[in-house]
């Protein structure tokens, strides 16, 4: 067992990511933008994470905590039962946990070999005298101060970014006419200036957490697919950019087209017309230039989710056997209150009455 109260610890908080998920994909769908939409998603994992790092550190509030419930938890067969439940419910979420944690690192060890065992181009493209992309996009790349690298190894442009920003392009990239390459560097470059890098990251530690809830996965997806339709539209400015971006696709897809399983999550042809190709077509074409600033609407979600993030986190399930119903405020994590304990600052790590319930529990046995 991880420790005590864990059922109601993994419950709780997948009640509450839930809820967040819901909420962000009903703001994102009223939100007619990939940028708010964008926004929102990054939002929404952060939230998740801090949720549970509150949950780690700090007591929580019970707002559900009916006697009945209370009655049958603190009864010897209910403690009984949580008690055997508990070890088996921690096992199965751990070993998932660690499973998908290995995964991602063997991913992320993966990238960072291809990534160094690529060619180093930056002098090339970075050279005023090579007329391979715009000047504007040139003086962009030098001053987030990007390492252009390229390989046969992989047929997918991305952008990396541990300790220093990385733009990987296939070898077949560079024969590309010089308009086309520049829309993919420009693409590339909105990711990183819009930190995607670091937002996967957090996505991915979502999905180890709630490895086993349908619901982030499927919201994971439509996360990846507004991070491209967002980058696509913070990338282009004029029509003709349109123009070369979409020839630049259309050249990187058909490279990939005999190894499916070489797309990446915003080069997906399957589902028609929802397919994540089809869809960042569908917003190239259909761009309103004209359109006015909808700043104040994204301001009135991001608060309406950070409100949301704030109520959900007062929905816990009162199901830790542990508990006595004494008080609305469950006792402080034994880590955070040893170590405040170490700075003289006195708090309740106990349960209120406890040793009563522990009495009368020996007594009827």
């Amino acid at each position: 067992m991880i420790f005590s109260g864990f059922l109601e610890f993994l419950l709780s908080l997948t009640l509450q990511s839930s809820l967040i998920l819901m909420i962000v994909s009903l703001l994102a769908q009223r939100s007619n933008t990939s940028d708010a939409a964008d926004r929102l998603w990054s939002r929404s994992h952060a939230y998740i994470l801090f949720l549970c790092l509150a949950a780690i550190v700090l007591p929580h509030v019970r707002l559900l905590q009916p006697d009945a419930l209370v009655n049958v938890l603190n009864s010897p067969m209910g403690k009984s039962i949580f008690r055997r439940a508990e070890p088996g419910a921690s096992a199965i979420w751990l070993s998932g946990a660690v499973s998908l944690s290995l995964v991602t690192v063997w991913s992320l060890y993966r990238t960072t070999v291809l990534v160094q065992s690529a060619t180093d181009i930056s002098t090339q493209f970075l050279d005023p005298n090579q007329k391979l992309i715009f000047e504007d996009t040139r003086q962009h790349l030098e001053a987030l101060r990007v390492r252009l690298v390229s390989s046969k190894d992989c047929a997918i442009p991305f952008c990396w970014q541990l300790h220093s920003p990385v733009i990987f392009l296939p070898a077949a990239l560079l024969s590309f006419p010089s308009e086309e390459l520049d829309s993919i560097l420009r693409h590339e470059l909105a990711h990183l200036r819009s930190h995607h890098p670091f937002q996967l990251f957090l996505q991915r530690l979502v999905e180890i957490l709630f490895w086993f809830n349908p619901l982030v996965w499927m919201t994971s997806r439509e996360a990846a697919i507004q991070r491209e339709l967002a980058t696509d539209r913070r990338s282009i400015g004029s029509a003709s950019q349109v123009a070369s971006f979409l020839r630049g696709m259309i050249r990187v897809s058909d490279s990939c087209l005999t190894n499916p399983a070489r797309l990446a999550a915003g080069m997906e042809f399957s589902g028609g017309r929802h397919s994540a190709i089809q869809r960042r077509v569908d917003q190239l074409l259909n761009i309103d230039w004209g359109r006015t600033n909808v700043a104040r609407k994204n301001v009135l979600y991001a608060s309406l989710l950070a409100s949301t993030a704030i109520a959900v986190s007062l929905l816990w399930i009162p199901l830790n056997a542990d508990t006595t119903g004494r008080t609305i405020l469950s006792p402080w994590p034994e880590a955070t209150a040893s170590m405040l304990h170490e700075f003289g600052i006195s708090v309740r790590d106990y349960e209120v009455d406890s040793h009563r319930l522990q009495e009368h529990e020996r007594e009827s046995r």
